[in-house]
């Protein structure tokens, strides 16, 4: 008889709508709490359980009044908040060149120009960064002039 009565209850779970199926795991996350609490205090008497009842509140009802307070006052102690959203510090590459006058030619250039500066920041790239100029020694001269000759 159990099995017909579960196979009854997952057939009508089954036609229920989104929130009907929260609901119902909802009451059923509350009815095991609620379980499990009855479970945790069914040995203490009347008496010890108000008193943890009233302790439980007035610690609740303390930490709320000390946030409201402090929210409404610029108290020195310091409460982990929430950050307002800011823009990055560093802007994306792509953002850089936004200068309408910038032809193709130009931004392509002023890349160049950083990806040989950032070159300089570790030894093997200051080894690709000598053995490129090498290898082509007018390089820089030449990127040079004809950044000149855009602008």
């Amino acid at each position: 008889m159990g099995r017909n009565l579960k196979m009854i209850q997952e057939k009508v779970t089954a036609k229920k709508g989104l929130a009907e199926k929260i609901a119902f795991v909802l009451l059923k996350v509350q009815r095991k709490w609620a379980t499990g609490m009855q479970k945790m205090t069914i040995g203490l008497s009347i008496r010890k359980l108000k008193v943890y009842v009233v302790i439980i509140t007035l610690t609740m009802t303390g930490y709320t009044t000390f946030l409201v307070y402090s929210s409404l006052t610029d108290s020195h102690i310091r409460l982990p908040r929430m950050g307002s959203i800011q823009k990055p510090l560093m802007p994306k590459f792509d953002q850089e060149y936004t200068n309408n006058k910038d032809t193709l030619m130009l931004i392509r250039l002023k890349k160049f120009h950083k990806y040989m500066d950032s070159l300089d920041v570790s030894e093997s790239g200051k080894k690709l960064r000598d053995s490129l100029l090498r290898q082509r020694p007018g390089l820089l001269d030449s990127l040079n002039q004809l950044e000149e000759l855009l602008k």
